[in-house]
């Protein structure tokens, strides 16, 4: 009797890259769209993140990276108007067009 060799795997290796194709799939139906912020909103970002840099207080920061909305906690350290980006106590860095909302961690 001959062995039928990598052939017999085959069905099985179909399996497993659709696998990644269904959370990849699933991965795209999660993304959300940017919300648009009107001038009010952008206003209080821009105060909460100078009242953090003179006040040395923790901020809440929610962005929107790549289709998904993330929270990020930190002290704002350094604001840089150049490449319009802040720095955080834990050397992350955030674009301004990025931050969705900066919220005091007092108030949250």
């Amino acid at each position: 009797m001959q062995d039928r060799g990598m052939i017999k795997w085959a069905p099985f290796n179909s399996v497993i890259n659709s696998k990644y194709l269904v959370y990849d799939i699933e991965r795209e139906k999660s993304k959300v769209v940017k919300p648009v912020l009107s001038e009010e909103q952008l206003e209080e970002i821009e105060n909460n993140v100078l009242e953090s840099f003179i006040n040395q207080t923790p901020l809440l920061f929610k962005i929107y990276q790549a289709g998904f909305i993330k929270e990020l906690k930190g002290t704002v350290i350094k604001i840089d108007t150049t490449k319009r980006k802040v720095v955080l106590d834990n050397y992350k860095y955030l674009y301004f067009r990025e931050i969705i909302s900066a919220l005091s961690t007092t108030l949250c």
